[in-house]
């Protein structure tokens, strides 16, 4: 077939309101901002390499293959010139008027934008940051590759019950890339990409995670924005990330450790003998998503200061599950907490901490971050950005047309049985994929037996 899907869908022209043609407005829409900008510096031709390599990766679903150039060029420009695909694609990813900043500026300036519609609304934003890993067991020449601890082989090698597997001593290492995502979101809120570094711990590429830190609270603090609540894991819980907030006037919310010093009016102690026999002050019923039952949760909250940070003050939270053995929640934040309302606030928006982790997921399951094959580290940049975009996009039309994403999830992509999807994301990529598919099939037949494409 001598013309690739999208321009098919151009010059047929589909006047009718189908699934198809929402999908490609939405589309449309969704990337006009960023191809005009593209276009000021790279030529038309690769612009609109730019936009129908989108729309390959919105159709191409596999972990393993979705982001090998010769899948994507197949689909590109069809199976007799797959290698016509790889090219143009080779030709967008190696060009050297344009960079992954262009896409990273995108993601920034739409999260900003949120921000300051969230504030119109009395909404309390939240970036939530977290860290992961991109392995590739049997990669050697990528570069930038660095060690990095596989997840992978620590849930294989887990002893399961009736079954027994000889103990690993330590972490095991596998060659791979390090990840540091930042989330935007807030309480009954949708989430949206603020931030997606990639980088290495040794080499050339070698990058800091505090670097990443720092430019993030200087950004928020060039926009004014000081009602931006950063929440961090208990990996975070460190002297960097206090000398950070203070230095940038940033509000955050970090787990905390109950092995690590603070000081209260008795004088310098561990967290967990600061908050021995500290009453609670609330409790509420919360549901658990682990073991999917509501647990009833007593809170309590204390001011408190660090060693290291002077006459800074500071607020721990503690929450405790009733009637149940285990370490509580140590929370640590700058805010003043003098209501239940407001701690109760602060914990619900530490647990909108796994809508990152979600993204992790999403962006390695589905979109197959780890399947890239690239070996120059700028190329491999771009392809991994413009595979983000993905994320993006299924996200925000999950939230402004729901019930329109329910009905065409329920046509497109039925479930049977007993099977209940809490998510929508996955069924709505797969819908996209077979919207797509469906409509080359019929652009195929219609391209064979219709006179106007002949010569």
């Amino acid at each position: 077939m001598a013309y690739s899907s999208f321009n098919l869908l151009k010059i047929l022209d589909c006047k009718k309101s189908t699934p198809l043609t929402y999908l490609l407005h939405q589309t449309d829409y969704f990337l006009s901002s960023l191809l005009s900008s593209l276009h000021q510096t790279v030529d038309l031709r690769l612009v609109k390499t730019f936009q129908e390599l989108f729309h390959c990766l919105l159709e191409n679903r596999n972990s393993t293959k979705s982001l090998l150039l010769t899948e994507l060029g197949t689909l590109l420009a069809g199976s007799t010139h797959g290698k016509a695909g790889v090219k143009r694609i080779g030709n967008l990813i190696r060009s050297k008027n344009w960079s992954t900043d262009l896409i990273a500026d995108f993601f920034r300036n739409r999260s900003l934008d949120r921000i300051k519609m969230m504030e119109e609304k009395n909404i309390r934003p939240l970036l939530i940051w977290d860290g992961s890993v991109l392995e590739k067991h049997e990669s050697t020449y990528l570069e930038g590759l660095s060690a990095v601890i596989s997840s992978k082989a620590k849930r294989l090698t887990r002893i399961k019950p009736g079954y027994y597997n000889s103990p690993v001593k330590g972490f095991i290492n596998v060659p791979g890339f390090k990840v540091e995502g930042v989330v935007l979101t807030a309480l009954n809120e949708r989430a949206s990409l603020f931030e997606f570094n990639i980088y290495s711990r040794v080499g050339v590429f070698k990058e800091w995670l505090s670097n990443f830190i720092w430019n993030g609270f200087k950004t928020i603090r060039n926009q004014s924005k000081k009602a931006v609540l950063h929440v961090f894991d208990r990996g975070y819980a460190n002297c960097t990330l206090l000398e950070f907030a203070q230095e940038f006037d940033q509000q955050f919310l970090v787990r905390w450790i109950g092995k690590r010093f603070l000081i209260d009016e008795k004088g310098k102690r561990l967290t967990y003998n600061i908050t021995k026999g500290m009453k609670n002050k609330s409790f509420k019923f919360t549901y658990d998503k682990e073991r999917n039952k509501y647990t009833r949760r007593l809170i309590s909250w204390k001011k408190v200061q660090h060693p290291e940070m002077g006459d800074q003050m500071y607020t721990l939270i503690v929450v405790r599950e009733y009637k149940r053995a285990g370490s509580p929640i140590y929370i640590l934040t700058n805010l003043d907490i003098d209501t239940k309302k407001t701690a109760w606030e602060m914990l619900f928006s530490y647990m909108k901490r796994w809508e990152v982790e979600e993204m992790f997921r999403c962006c390695k399951a589905e979109i197959g971050l780890q399947s890239i094959r690239v070996q120059g580290w700028e190329n491999r940049l771009k392809l991994f950005y413009i595979a983000l975009l993905i994320y993006e996009f299924l996200m925000e039309i999950i939230q402004k047309r729901r019930h329109y994403v329910e009905r065409l999830i329920n046509i497109y992509t039925p479930i049977f049985g007993s099977k209940k999807s809490k998510s929508p994301f996955y069924r709505l990529r797969k819908a996209f994929s077979v919207i797509l598919n469906q409509w080359k099939s019929c652009c195929e037949i219609i391209y064979r037996f219709n006179p106007i494409f002949k010569g």
